[in-house]
């Protein structure tokens, strides 16, 4: 996991889904990753926090190295239900120039 850095105004979304938007367990599989808005942006690492109300614990938090979901996480998104939130934050990119930077989180409501 890379250190999290300050973020930029460039945000995430996964497949079509900005922030704030809600969406599916099966849009999350299909789509299998995040990436940039806008620019031309490599996603190193980021983390996720879920809902996990009527599981094992109240939060989920997984770290994720690369722009794909690991194994892990989607093992973690087929057990989630309707009206729980995942958020998305501390995500490292690198630029087009090979610069380090940070990007701003994203939230998402499943349906």
């Amino acid at each position: 996991m890379y250190p999290c850095k300050t973020p930029c105004n460039i945000g995430v979304q996964i497949a079509d889904y900005k922030s704030g938007d809600s969406i599916t367990v099966n849009a999350l599989l299909k789509a299998g990753r995040i990436k940039a808005e806008a620019g031309t942006f490599t996603i190193l690492s980021y983390r996720i926090t879920m809902d996990a109300s009527g599981f094992f614990s109240d939060l989920w938090e997984i770290n994720n190295l690369g722009e794909k979901f690991t194994e892990n996480t989607i093992l973690h998104f087929r057990k989630l239900r309707r009206g729980v939130f995942i958020t998305i934050d501390c995500i490292t990119a690198k630029d087009s120039y090979g610069f380090i930077a940070g990007l701003k989180s994203a939230f998402y409501v499943m349906r």
